[in-house]
């Protein structure tokens, strides 16, 4: 996991007498390695997120305002100038575009050797890195393992969490299935770049069965949507091919509620698959659903959803009629004619034919027997997207884009 600037430099002024110009609003970039960079043509093969050094050895100022606009370009971390005697001062027209573009922008001392500075940073990251794979080992355990205490409490504790505090849990899963392994760096640094600005160091993500997991403390959930929400814009601004569905879990209380708010995390996330949704689905504006997913046993609801709708599935089936559409239509619109004509493209006489028929089918359509009908048709929903094969008795509904 990359290290924040904030994080990396947090003792560099006392240390290397290091100081901050320009670009405090992204003092929390985050930073993979650091590199001392010489000359323009080598500013073009960083990867981005790195934190570059430079002396100007040979080429003074002239150069300076290029190569950080060619370091913002290339998403660096900061830029970092030894002042001496190649570069005595950063120019001003240097600084107003770091205000401009808030590039973080420093400088330390040319007493300073950058190479005992590199060295303590590249440590610094090392560190972190290993630190993070802690962190995410004991995420994962405190979820699936939460009776080994001993194998997620201290390191949590070491890590500044509260364990009796709040916690929430979001989930990433694939459109095609998997990541493949560039948009699997891509999707989690913009997650870690968000995260981190809002919550510091207070959260952890990790990989478990195709899926990219976020555990934050101290959040609403509605702010950890709008993270997944963020990250999920940029994903599809770096390519139009590159999506994915997510799910965000209620805020619990107490480590030990972890392995109930990942269960219902995934039930949110199994609902943004089958809506194909690109908004993340939040568990706790499931409405019904979060009932439904209470309930182990699907065989009373499939019961329920044949009692109410079997009768309306078999005459569609045998007489090819669209019933099941049109009743879903009228429910879900307050029983509004003028608006199923609108919604199916039909005559509002040929949709009060059919409501006609469909009450002589399943008796009348008053408001209690209209809420039953509603519950079954969630019920199908939900038995479809939290079983892969559903019950053959569970007959296709007729579904239409704007029901």
């Amino acid at each position: 996991m990359p290290i924040s600037l904030h994080t990396l430099c947090k003792y560099a002024q006392d240390t290397y007498s290091m100081r901050l110009l320009q670009g405090e609003e992204n003092i929390q970039n985050l930073v993979t390695w650091v590199h001392i960079v010489e000359n323009l043509q080598v500013a073009d093969f960083i990867n981005g997120h790195e934190l570059i050094f430079t002396t100007g050895i040979a080429l003074g100022t002239e150069w300076l305002l290029e190569f950080a606009r060619n370091l913002k370009r290339k998403k660096a971390a900061g830029l970092v100038v030894n002042i001496g005697p190649y570069i005595k001062q950063v120019p001003d027209e240097v600084l107003d575009y770091c205000a401009e573009t808030q590039f973080p922008i420093f400088t330390v001392p040319w007493h300073i050797h950058l190479v005992d500075m590199t060295y303590d940073f590249c440590h610094q990251i090392i560190r972190n890195e290993e630190n993070a794979v802690s962190l995410s080992s004991a995420l994962k355990n405190a979820i699936f393992c939460p009776l080994d205490e001993n194998a997620y409490k201290p390191v949590l504790e070491r890590r500044g969490f509260d364990l009796e505090g709040a916690f929430c849990v979001g989930l990433i899963c694939s459109m095609s299935n998997r990541f493949d392994t560039a948009q699997e760096k891509f999707l989690e640094q913009q997650l870690q770049a968000r995260s981190i600005r809002r919550w510091g160091e207070h959260y952890g993500i990790f990989h478990h069965e195709e899926r990219l997991a976020i555990v934050v403390q101290g959040t609403a959930w509605r702010d950890l949507r709008e993270i997944l929400r963020n990250t999920y814009d940029a994903c599809r601004r770096e390519t139009k091919k590159f999506g994915f569905y997510a799910g965000v879990g209620p805020v619990v209380s107490g480590i030990c509620t972890l392995p109930d708010a990942y269960k219902k995390t995934a039930n949110a996330v199994r609902m943004a698959i089958q809506r194909s949704s690109n908004i993340p689905v939040a568990y706790e504006e499931m409405g019904v659903y979060r009932l439904l997913c209470e309930i182990k046993d699907l065989q009373p609801l499939q019961s329920f959803y044949q009692e109410k709708l079997g009768k309306l599935v078999e005459w569609d089936q045998r007489w090819g009629t669209d019933y099941l559409a049109i009743l879903r239509c009228y429910i879900e619109n307050d029983a509004s004619v003028k608006r199923v004509s609108e919604i199916m493209f039909m005559h509002r006489n040929t949709i009060n034919y059919k409501i006609r028929k469909i009450r002589e089918l399943l008796g009348d359509l008053n408001p209690q027997n209209m809420m039953e009908l509603l519950l079954a048709f969630h019920i199908y929903d939900f038995c479809l997207y939290s079983n892969p094969r559903p019950n053959p008795d569970f007959a296709a509904i007729s579904t239409h884009s704007a029901i």
